[in-house]
C-alpha cells in the first residue's frame, strides 16, 4: 500500500520536473533561434573588404547547429550569445539591419577596425547588459546616441576614429559620474586631437575631469560642494 501511495506521489513530481525541463528547453531554442534569425538577416546587408568569403560559419544550413560555434560569437551557460566579436575581420556594412533587441544578454561587442559606415542606432539603447563597447576605427558618421548614456553596466567605450560629430550627449556625461568612471579610458573624455597626457599625470587629469562632471550634475545630492572638492584635490598624493 505504501508502494501505491509513493508512486502517486512521485508522478506528478516527475510529470512537472519534465515540463519544467521541457519548457526550459523550447525558452532557450526560441531565444537562440531568434538571435540567429537576426544574425543571418544582418549578415545579408555586409560585404568583404578583400572579397573572400563572408563570415562562412554564419550560414543558413547551420540553423539547427547552435551560434556558440560561430565565428566570433560566443554564449553564456543558457545558450544565449553573450559576446560578438568582429574585430579586424575586413567588413563593409552599417548597423541599420542589426536588430539591437534580439542580443537581451549580449555584454561584449566589438566592430573594431573594420568598414562600418552611418550612424550608430539608437536602438543600441536595447542593449542593457552591455559592459564592453568598442566601435574603433572605422567610419560611422553623426552623432553618438545619447541611448548610450542609459547603459548602466557599461564600463568600456571605445568610438575613436570614426567620423562622429556634435558634442558628446548629457546622458553620457552624466553616466561617468557612476562607479565604472575608472574603467573608461581618458581618450574617451578628452578632445582626441589632443595627445592622452603622460603616464604621471594621468590621474591627475582623470581626478578633475570626474569632479568638473559632478559638479554639473542636475542631482543636487550627487554635486559636491566647494569643502568636498578642496578635500578631494587635497587628498590627492
Amino acid at each position: 500500500m505504501a508502494s501505491v501511495t509513493n508512486t502517486k506521489t512521485l508522478f506528478p513530481s516527475t510529470i512537472f520536473l519534465l515540463v519544467t525541463i521541457f519548457s526550459t528547453t523550447l525558452y532557450f531554442a526560441s531565444c537562440s533561434s531568434d538571435e540567429v534569425d537576426a544574425l543571418l538577416k544582418w549578415k545579408a546587408t555586409l560585404h568583404s573588404q578583400d572579397n573572400n568569403t563572408l563570415l562562412p560559419s554564419w550560414a543558413s544550413d547551420q540553423k539547427t547547429v547552435s551560434p556558440c560555434n560561430w565565428y566570433g560569437l560566443s554564449c553564456n551557460e543558457n545558450g544565449s550569445i553573450n559576446r560578438l566579436n568582429l574585430s579586424s575581420s575586413g567588413l563593409n556594412g552599417t548597423l541599420n539591419y542589426f536588430s539591437f533587441n534580439s542580443f537581451p544578454n549580449l555584454m561584449y561587442f566589438d566592430l573594431m577596425f573594420n568598414n562600418f559606415s552611418g550612424i550608430i542606432p539608437s536602438d543600441i539603447g536595447h542593449l542593457s547588459k552591455l559592459v564592453y563597447l568598442d566601435f574603433s576605427v572605422n567610419q560611422f558618421t553623426g552623432k553618438i546616441p545619447p541611448e548610450i548614456g542609459t547603459l548602466m553596466s557599461l564600463e568600456r567605450l571605445e568610438l575613436q576614429l570614426n567620423n562622429l560629430t556634435g558634442q558628446i550627449p548629457r546622458s553620457l556625461v552624466t553616466s561617468l559620474t557612476s562607479s565604472s568612471i575608472n574603467k573608461v579610458d581618458l581618450k574617451d573624455l578628452l578632445d582626441h586631437r589632443l595627445p592622452v597626457p603622460l603616464l604621471e599625470i594621468k590621474e591627475v587629469v582623470t581626478l578633475i575631469l570626474v569632479l568638473a562632471i559632478k559638479c554639473v550634475n542636475s542631482d543636487p545630492e550627487i554635486r559636491p560642494t566647494m569643502y568636498d572638492v578642496s578635500q578631494e584635490l587635497a587628498s590627492f598624493p
